[in-house]
């Protein structure tokens, strides 16, 4: 049986590095401040939250990344993806339009 990922809407006002971790912590069933996983290990939050910052010409942007054992993805419109044990090896890059570099450390 295929677990289904976990969606996560932003909230009000929320940046997206925020709304992933919310989705980490939620998924793991402990307070943020409390996670074996940092976000900051996996991609650099300001990028994240740069690239998905602007929403005119948002449509099409997606990014996925792992953090710990979980897989992460954010949606054109902020939706926060979180997945267990979901391929963590691999990690997706931005479309080629963008000069953003989200992830930390070699592709």
């Amino acid at each position: 049986m295929v677990e289904m990922p976990a969606m996560f809407e932003p909230a009000a006002d929320e940046q997206v590095s925020d709304t992933v971790i919310r989705a980490l912590a939620d998924t793991e069933g402990v307070d943020p401040t409390s996670m074996d996983v940092q976000l900051y290990d996996a991609v650099d939050p300001d990028a994240l939250d740069a690239f998905f910052g602007v929403r005119s010409g948002a449509a099409g942007r997606r990014v996925s990344f792992s953090v710990g054992d979980y897989r992460v993805a954010v949606d054109e419109s902020r939706c926060v993806h979180v997945m267990k044990g979901a391929n963590p090896a691999r990690v997706d890059r931005p479309a080629a339009d963008t000069a953003t570099t989200l992830g930390t450390g070699s592709p």
